[in-house]
């Protein structure tokens, strides 16, 4: 995943759907209802979301898990 190229989308503000268990390298867990930020997209690899939790942490989760949150954009 490291070598593709990136699409940035700063501050979007994603709603997770449903609990998602860290399987991967370079992918996180997160929690259903948890509001994390995106912080890129690869245009190789759409299935993938690379995001930021709340509490910094940083990974890939998949992106049939999470929502737009139209109450942060």
């Amino acid at each position: 995943m490291d070598s593709e190229p990136i699409v940035h989308h700063p501050n979007t503000r994603l709603r997770v759907m449903e609990n998602y268990q860290r399987q991967f390298v370079g992918d996180i867990s997160v929690l259903e209802s948890e509001v994390v930020t995106l912080v890129n997209t690869t245009q190789s690899d759409n299935d993938w979301r690379f995001i930021r939790r709340g509490d910094g942490r940083q990974g890939y989760i998949p992106k049939q898990i999470v929502l737009l949150d139209r109450n942060f954009n």
